[in-house]
């Protein structure tokens, strides 16, 4: 926690006007550079505790992905873990959220060069606000 903590307070004392051109972020928001504990909790929770069609004895369901068939909406995705999660986990569809451009770029690269053969992860920009 205190890494984290490190991360989001260097990240707020830079300048904005240090750091121009398309990596800066709009906001000044740090968050979707840490990986909070949240994020561990619920993929962890995704992978282990999801199989909506679990029925003991039955081969053929023990053997299903625990998020088969399943559409995820991850909204403020930030590192991207918990669709990362949702995706190896079988969901048929994953779309992670933020209103950051740089992490959906992150996840995007992630997904295309690191993590081949998961389920494709749609990214959107919503911003809320």
């Amino acid at each position: 926690a205190d890494s984290q903590d490190s991360l989001v307070d260097m990240a707020l004392a830079m300048d904005e006007a240090e750091v121009e051109g398309p990596n800066q972020l709009q906001s000044g928001d740090p968050y979707g550079a840490v990986l909070w504990p949240a994020a561990s909790s619920i993929s962890n929770y995704l992978l282990r505790n999801c199989s909506h069609n679990w029925n003991e004895g039955d081969d053929e369901v023990l053997n299903t992905p625990p998020l088969s068939g399943l559409s995820i909406l991850e909204l403020g995705t930030g590192t991207g873990l918990v669709s990362l999660a949702a995706s190896l986990g079988g969901a048929s569809r994953v779309v992670a959220t933020d209103y950051e451009q740089i992490p959906l770029k992150l996840l995007d690269y992630a997904q295309r060069n690191l993590n081949k053969g998961l389920t494709l992860i749609e990214t959107a920009h919503l911003d809320l606000c």
